[in-house]
């Protein structure tokens, strides 16, 4: 196996003059090997919700970046999914999540024909990985 090329200007640590690690192109021989992920795909809303609570995630939406843009539904995670309950006010910032009910998250979710695609579950990893996708339908 041929080891990948130095970057233009780059040097090996003890090469004259100042010493720099090597910088490899973007491709990652690590993530090459790694078997790919296997994904499910959810539209049942329980599953949705299971999938979600088990990972401490709420839903939440996020405002459109520019004018005629829909806003953009989203599940956030962590200290995304905290409301400062000191500010209740909202921020008029373009693109700022707001958590929403399940309804409502739903509701759109339902609109859009969208699925939700998730890491089938392994045991001991609680993966958050997800991606929202329009669902194909016979006919479509």
């Amino acid at each position: 196996m041929r080891a990948p090329e130095i970057l233009a200007g780059e040097r090996y640590a003890g090469q004259s003059g100042r010493g720099t690690a090597p910088r490899y192109p973007r491709c990652d021989a690590k993530a090459t090997r790694r078997p790919a992920m296997k994904t499910v795909m959810l539209v049942d809303h329980e599953a949705i919700r299971d999938w979600v609570a088990a990972r401490a995630g709420s839903p939440a939406l996020q405002e459109a970046t520019a004018s005629g843009e829909e806003a953009v539904l989203r599940i956030v995670f962590g200290q995304n999914a905290y409301e400062d309950d000191d500010r209740p006010e909202r921020s008029d910032a373009t693109g700022a999540i707001e958590l929403i009910d399940w309804d409502e998250w739903f509701q759109l979710f339902d609109r859009r024909r969208l699925a939700l695609v998730v890491p089938e579950d392994r045991p001991g990893i609680r993966d958050e990985f997800h991606e929202l996708v329009r669902r194909f339908e016979p006919g479509d």
